[in-house]
């Protein structure tokens, strides 16, 4: 038997540039500050840098979950 696959349950784009050496805690803090959310819900944040040519996808639910 398979395990269910983790979905998220909304998905958020953050549309400003983010500094991509930040770490988990950092992206958790700019999800609270910047967006209101709780970083612990079951949502996915996506988050770009300055020349608009990576993403950074941050679960923090999944990292500290499952």
């Amino acid at each position: 038997m398979m395990p269910e696959r983790w979905r998220p349950e909304r998905v958020f784009v953050y549309r400003h540039p983010v500094d991509m050496r930040k770490q988990i805690d950092g992206l958790a803090a700019l999800v609270a500050t910047e967006l209101g959310q709780d970083p612990a819900d079951r949502s996915m944040y996506v988050f770009i840098n300055r020349g608009r040519d990576r993403e950074t996808f941050c679960i923090p639910f999944c990292v500290r979950n499952c």
